[in-house]
């Protein structure tokens, strides 16, 4: 029995001494405690030290982050003006294509002149209606494409100025953390102490939203949506396409 308490007894000495003097152990116990516990007041107060030194950590990692975010989401918003520029120019040149079919339709129904010869190639009536509901079905897909693709680098850019923002708090708090450290190993603890150390808490939650809900995939998976979306599929000559090939110009 003797043995067995001298040995719960060098356990527990051990792992004092190594909690007291192996900084390594003791972080990693500080982090499986901040992923599992929390750091909530209570915890801050009990291991001031493992608190700041978890922070120091983890904001550092949080800064790498957030700077690798933001300069993907400056890479994207590029790469979204270079997709609006390209979706605009497709609109209207769509636009001015289905006005040239447009006039050679009018021009065969007056003359009967059907096939009519247009780009190179001769079209049946049916041909040419089917030919400009396609051009319409571009134009129309071209157009909602800017529309979301300005928006998306619009909230893009939201985000990179929100990340700019959050990444010069952080480094603010990195700048502190050092005197902050050196007051939880004195433990001359105040009510702004706590305060403080609260906010830093805070920081780093809301650190971990942002980069949660970057939308970088999204402006991602809105390009790759882009280059893989099908050409419109052939069909019916619907009652907007004669309307358009009938109007007035």
């Amino acid at each position: 029995m003797k043995r067995v308490l001298m040995v719960v007894v060098l356990i527990a000495v051990c792992g004092a001494l190594a909690w007291r003097f192996a900084p390594g152990c003791r972080q990693q116990a500080a982090d499986l405690y901040g992923r599992h516990a929390g750091w909530t007041e209570e915890a801050r107060r009990a291991d001031p030290v493992g608190f700041i030194e978890h922070a120091e950590r983890n904001l550092h990692g949080h800064l790498a982050a957030m700077q690798r975010t933001t300069r993907d989401l400056a890479a994207a918003r590029e790469r979204l003006k270079v997709a609006a520029d390209h979706a605009r120019a497709s609109s209207e040149a769509a636009g001015e294509l289905a006005e040239s079919f447009r006039a050679a339709y009018r021009k065969a129904e007056a003359e009967g002149g059907y096939p009519a010869r247009l780009e190179g190639r001769d079209y049946s009536r049916a041909e040419l209606i089917e030919q400009v509901r396609l051009i319409l079905q571009q134009r129309t897909d071209s157009g909602e494409a800017v529309v979301q693709l300005d928006r998306t680098a619009e909230e893009a850019a939201r985000r990179e100025l929100e990340l700019v923002g959050q990444i010069a708090r952080i480094k603010a708090t990195l700048d502190m953390l050092p005197a902050q450290r050196e007051i939880a190993r004195a433990r001359e603890l105040t009510g702004q102490t706590e305060k403080t150390w609260g906010e830093v808490n805070a920081l780093m939650d809301r650190n971990e939203e942002l980069l949660t809900s970057s939308p970088v995939r999204t402006v991602d998976e809105l390009l790759a949506h882009r280059a893989e979306a099908a050409q419109p599929a052939a069909g019916e000559a619907d009652a907007d396409v004669m309307a358009f090939l009938e109007a007035e110009q």
